[in-house]
């Protein structure tokens, strides 16, 4: 059609001028995509009859179905004949094949004057999943869920709620969360609490949430620093196909996550979200830097030059808290009042008590600053961010050794203990091992072998 028209339709305007021109009641549409013919009549009622003739002679109840569907719009009295086609092969496929029989029904009921003998309800088995499952046609599924709601108020929730996880439409994942928060409230809180702790059990319901996040604010009052780190994830998943790059969108400088990091997140939520973002590199630079930028913005303690940052464990750096806390609240006051009494003694040139407490109040007060900076510079490790493709902070290495076998734990350089085998993923006996995965040949500590395993580290 496009040769056809040469020099008639500018190249620019084709798309949209082809779009109109193909739904003139005088064009017939055979077929679909690049095998599809297009016949030209000179009347309505010509076309008409090409497109019943074309029905008519289509060799299963499936392709009339598929005709019924693009050609039925056209014009009432050829829906009806349709129609009242699709509604005799519901009834004479309703026994062999109960999903063909659904969809013919749900489409045939719709046009005034047709009548089938039966509801496409009674059709819906005891056990309804595996049946929803064949059904392709998305208008049918959702009148298949809002049968399930109404005629089964005991378990439809339910079954609709486990259905959530195996739809791919976003307009159906819409219906059933807005219709399980009408008639089931906590049965939507479950399902959308299962999403997100565990979004490979339904990957097109989980890129569903991200999208809605996006635009929906009680959606992204949702979103944590580990479901953030989940999204990174999912935009690599190849089930998601084309989705990846609308999850990439998500983490623009304007999208989702940077909304999320300036009106939402805490400063620990995104410190832990960018040590999810530092773990990626599939996501485009520029979008990195554009949250970090972000991040930063909100919470100026986060600028840092290169490396200045550090990780540790929750329980080190609540060690660590708490050790200010006494030094502030404990440790310094009662060295003052110590301080004071040392000096109403008089003559401070030969008062050692006095010098003793002059010279602990510095130490003091230099180990706070100190403390205050480490802390400001630490970011906690989270498990389930841990990525355990390489070695990395946070993860539990087994190496096949020389020696023998040997499980090595890399953590911060507060939680260092190399007694238990746990190091610091700074110290330089670390360094031959991050970065290397599974079968790398390395070195540690004078011992050469292999990587055996890389598992996140547990906590004690």
């Amino acid at each position: 059609m496009k040769e056809a028209v040469a020099g008639l339709v500018p190249e620019e305007r084709w798309t949209s001028w082809w779009t109109a021109a193909r739904k003139n009641a005088h064009v017939v549409l055979h077929g679909s995509g690049k095998s599809a013919t297009v016949e030209w009549t000179h009347t309505t009622e010509a076309a008409d009859a090409a497109i019943l003739a074309k029905f008519e002679k289509a060799h299963s109840p499936e392709a009339r179905l598929d005709f019924y569907r693009k050609n039925s719009r056209r014009d009432p009295v050829l829906a009806t004949r349709m129609a009242l086609k699709l509604a005799e092969d519901a009834r004479e496929v309703r026994a062999t094949n109960a999903s063909l029989a659904y969809e013919l029904a749900v489409a045939a009921e719709k046009v005034e004057g047709v009548t089938l003998g039966f509801s496409p309800e009674e059709l819906v088995p005891e056990s309804p999943l595996p049946m929803l499952g064949r059904i392709e046609d998305r208008l049918s599924r959702e009148r298949f869920l809002e049968g399930l709601l109404s005629s089964r108020p005991e378990d439809g929730p339910r079954l609709v709620a486990e259905w959530f996880f195996r739809e791919e439409d976003a307009r159906t994942l819409d219906l059933i969360d807005r219709r399980l928060g009408e008639v089931d409230p906590p049965t939507r809180e479950a399902t959308l609490d299962k999403l997100l702790k565990s979004p490979r059990s339904g990957p097109k319901a989980f890129l569903w949430f991200g999208l809605r996040a996006a635009q929906d604010e009680s959606f992204r009052a949702r979103l944590t620093p580990t479901v953030l780190g989940r999204l990174l994830d999912a935009a690599s998943w190849e089930d998601l196909g084309g989705g990846r790059a609308k999850i990439r969108e998500l983490f623009d400088r304007t999208g989702m996550a940077a909304a999320w990091l300036v009106k939402q997140a805490t400063l620990e939520d995104a410190q832990q979200f960018l040590q999810a973002l530092d773990r990626h590199n599939e996501l485009e630079p520029h979008r990195r830097a554009a949250l970090f930028s972000a991040a930063e913005m909100r919470f100026p303690d986060l600028r840092k030059g290169g490396d200045d940052y550090f990780f540790v464990t929750e329980e080190a750096l609540e060690g660590k808290k708490m050790e200010l806390e006494k030094l502030a609240h404990v440790d310094i006051p009662e060295n003052t009042k110590g301080l004071a009494l040392a000096r109403a003694e008089g003559d401070l040139s030969e008062n050692f008590e006095y010098q003793a407490r002059k010279q602990r109040q510095q130490d003091l007060d230099v180990r706070v600053a100190r403390l205050q900076e480490e802390l400001r510079k630490a970011r906690v490790l989270d498990p389930a961010t841990v990525d355990t493709s390489e070695v990395r902070p946070g993860t539990r290495v087994t190496l096949r050794l020389l020696g023998g076998t040997r499980a090595v734990t890399l953590l911060g350089p507060w939680d260092s203990r190399p007694e238990a085998d746990v190091y610091s993923y700074l110290a330089d006996v670390s360094k031959g091992l991050l970065g290397r995965k599974v079968g790398d040949r390395v070195s540690f500590l004078g011992d050469e072998g292999l990587i055996d395993s890389i598992e996140v580290w547990k906590k004690a």
